[in-house]
């Protein structure tokens, strides 16, 4: 049993994070992102030419995303009910901190990531 959640960049969906009850955590792109020569990789550590990322990489992926601060991370998670940054939660929280500041409608700035749980639009997003 694992969790998925979705995650977009400029609005579009490019894979899923899964994590399993253990808490390994994999990203695989979705195929039609990953074959399109205009997409461009996460991260290059977790490049176009494989469809899966294991746990090792993809978490040092997002640790990255992370602040060093306990008491920012705690924050981060707190209002999501995360035992800990490195969760489901925590992670879709490191995300949608990233929105661009000032704006109302907190939408993502050009280029960031979103992550959300399967089935949501990117609309459901802003």
């Amino acid at each position: 049993m694992s969790s998925e959640l979705c995650v977009f960049l400029d609005g579009e969906r490019v894979g899923a994070l899964a994590q399993t009850r253990r808490g390994n955590t994999t990203f695989t792109y979705d195929d039609r992102y990953r074959l399109d020569s205009r997409s461009t990789p996460l991260s290059l550590s977790m490049p176009l030419s494989r469809s899966q990322h294991p746990s090792q990489v993809v978490t040092a992926f997002l640790q990255g995303l992370l602040t060093d601060s306990p008491t920012k991370l705690a924050e981060l998670a707190a209002p999501n009910n995360a035992d800990h940054a490195h969760s489901e939660a925590g992670y879709r929280a490191v995300f949608q901190s990233r929105r661009r500041p000032g704006r109302k409608d907190h939408s993502a700035a050009a280029g960031q990531a979103a992550v959300k749980r399967s089935g949501v639009k990117p609309e459901a997003l802003l």
